[in-house]
């Protein structure tokens, strides 16, 4: 994939999943039901990142599991060291996955 095409897609993403107006707030209500100061989250197919920034205004730890490297990029830019970050598929049996 063309690096304007990755470009385009992260951009076409931040703008479904982080730039809806109250997106932040709304996850951040939701989720502070369930998790607590201190709690240990796993985002798995973290994308954007939008759910592990809510968690983390939580006060929780999150590790984010995305398998698609331009996103990684991504997620490394936007968190610096506030979460921790692998680039991994999972699955119910081991493998590979080539990219």
């Amino acid at each position: 994939m063309t690096s304007l095409k990755k470009k385009i897609g992260l951009l076409k993403s931040k703008l479904v999943y982080d730039l809806k107006p109250f997106s932040h707030t709304r996850l951040k209500n939701f989720y502070g039901q369930f998790i607590k100061d201190g709690d240990l989250c796993f985002d798995v197919g973290c994308h954007t990142g939008n759910r592990s920034h809510a968690w983390l205004a939580l006060n929780a730890k999150v590790v984010a599991f995305e398998p698609q490297p331009y996103f990684i990029k991504h997620l490394k830019k936007r968190f610096v060291t506030a979460l921790y970050i692998l680039l991994s598929v999972l699955f119910l049996t081991n493998g590979r996955v080539w990219f």
